[in-house]
């Protein structure tokens, strides 16, 4: 007989850098190789670094992220309440508007560089045409 629960129901995940990163902050990250790195454009990412994560990581240090729930991140461009989000080529989060990969959606409206508040949902996203 089993005793216990064998689904984890916390919002993070801890991983391993794959490489430095500096200033994670808000930033997606993506595995390559079982590890953790920085999200690209169009790249399937699987969560966000928390924005407690202050310190820069270097190569296989420990890594959490938000992988699902409501977390901040940091804006890579003009973000409105209620856009899907996608990544861009520095880990910050932009508009979804190219085949890709998406991470969930905006609940508040920011600029760039800004930090805001979104809930992590992971899919896919096809332009129009």
């Amino acid at each position: 007989m089993y005793f216990g629960d064998t689904v984890n129901t916390s919002p993070y995940f801890r991983g391993e850098a794959g490489a430095k990163i500096d200033d994670p902050r808000g930033k997606a990250v993506k595995f390559s190789s079982g590890q953790l790195v920085l999200g690209t454009a169009a790249d399937a990412v699987v969560g966000i670094v928390p924005v407690t994560n202050d310190q820069s990581l270097e190569q296989g240090d420990p890594v959490d992220i938000v992988w699902k729930d409501m977390t901040l991140a940091l804006a890579g461009g003009t973000i409105a309440a209620g856009d899907v989000l996608a990544c861009d080529a520095n880990g910050a989060l932009v508009k979804a508007s190219a085949d890709g990969g998406t991470i969930g959606v905006a609940m508040e409206a920011a600029a760039s560089g800004q930090y805001f508040h979104m809930i992590v949902e992971r899919g896919t996203f096809t332009a129009a045409g």
